[in-house]
């Protein structure tokens, strides 16, 4: 399954994606996220994506992978029994600019904390932290 986070009018952007992906006998969801004004439900989107895929190889990609290492890093955060990214993912592929700083604190802070606390022992208080000052 591919996952393309890009728009489609991306300067990178290959023309009929789609197509040439399920003419090769893979999916294909297109979830854009524009760069300048990312949405917390992106992310959402992303996650309910990502959860029904459980057990599926995705190869998740945009114009230059600094959408995918924001949202991977965000998922590892949120759900790490289910995925370890290697360490400074996102700061491997750039820095985040504010409006990308101040998405991921939204994303954060918009985390349901029953579903933190119900499985994470101790991940409550980290959520509080990085709610404060970030980790990226």
């Amino acid at each position: 399954m591919v996952i393309n986070l890009a728009l489609s009018d991306a300067d990178n952007a290959l023309e009929h994606e789609d197509v040439i992906i399920k003419s090769l006998g893979m999916g294909y969801i297109h979830l854009p996220v524009r760069f300048d004004a990312p949405r917390v439900e992106d992310f959402w989107m992303f996650e309910r994506i990502v959860e029904s895929l459980e057990g599926r190889k995705i190869w998740v990609h945009c114009a230059k992978n600094y959408r995918v290492s924001a949202f991977f890093h965000l998922y590892a955060l949120l759900h790490p029994q289910s995925f370890t990214p290697p360490q400074g993912l996102v700061k491997r592929f750039w820095e985040p600019n504010a409006t990308w700083n101040e998405w991921m604190r939204q994303v954060l802070q918009s985390f349901p904390r029953r579903a933190l606390t119900k499985n994470l022992r101790g991940f409550h208080t980290q959520w509080e932290s990085w709610c404060k000052r970030p980790p990226f």
